[in-house]
């Protein structure tokens, strides 16, 4: 009994000691396995520097498209990774045209990866997927968010042009309204200066009429003055010098001689 429980517990520890080595062995080769990666990536990040340098033959830190010619490969992704038509800050606006030392390890890498991805948050750029083949493919929804700022850009530009047009129709409008007040005003002092030289003929007018009546009148009362006397009475002197004669002249014309 007890040799049979000793050859257990042997077996047991057997098979412990067993699983523990296969453990360790899973864990060293995972282990190995990351480091292996790891110096991989150094390794190829090494060779993708170590390649810019070799192509940029000025030293200033970014590719241009003379320098990318030279190599193939990099001349044809050149344009995914170019950032030149792209809106860029004041940093990068400062750097030379082409394409930096970041950009080009990103692009390198997604390229290297074989359906692997690089755009804004890389180049500045729109969005492409590398194919195995070396073909550039636009990323689905690039385009659709290219397209929202276009829109959106149209939008403020639309709105911004609505707004200026109606700024210059409410001035137009002002302007017209202003316009015609003057007019009318000019026209309503233009009525009164002629109604007033109006009203100045017409008194004018009135002052001749009552003027004329005023000698047709007095013309009138002279005659009638005569005739309500009745008669004229005079003197005529006649014969010997001193001499004289009265007479009067009655009311039918006769005249009747008076005196000596």
């Amino acid at each position: 009994m007890m040799k049979k429980t000793a050859i257990a517990l042997g077996l047991t520890m057997v098979s412990s000691l067993g699983i523990a080595a296969q453990n360790g062995a899973g864990v060293n080769a995972q282990v190995n396995a990351n480091a292996s990666k790891s110096g991989a990536g150094i390794n190829a990040e090494a060779a993708i520097n170590t390649q810019f340098d070799a192509l940029d033959t000025n030293g200033d830190g970014v590719l241009s498209r003379a320098e990318a010619d030279a190599n193939p490969r990099v001349s044809k992704l050149y344009d995914s990774m170019n950032t030149a038509d792209t809106i860029e800050d004041r940093d990068k606006q400062s750097m030379s045209d082409g394409i930096s030392r970041e950009q080009f390890q990103a692009g390198m890498q997604a390229a290297s990866s074989g359906s692997g991805s690089f755009g804004p948050a890389v180049s500045g750029g729109e969005t492409y997927t590398i194919m195995r083949d070396g073909t550039r493919q636009l990323k689905q929804g690039a385009s659709d968010s290219a397209a929202r700022v276009r829109d959106g850009a149209g939008r403020a530009a639309s709105s911004a042009a609505g707004a200026a047009r109606g700024m210059a129709d409410q001035a137009g409008a002002e302007a017209r309204s202003q316009q015609q007040r003057m007019q009318e005003r000019s026209q309503s002092m233009h009525n009164r200066a002629q109604d007033g030289m109006t009203e100045s003929r017409n008194e004018m007018q009135r002052q001749r009429d009552r003027a004329q009546q005023n000698a047709r009148d007095m013309q009138q009362r002279a005659p009638g003055q005569v005739q309500g006397q009745g008669n004229v009475q005079g003197q005529a002197g006649y014969g010997p010098e001193g001499a004289h004669a009265q007479g009067k002249v009655e009311s039918n014309g006769s005249i009747q001689r008076l005196g000596h």
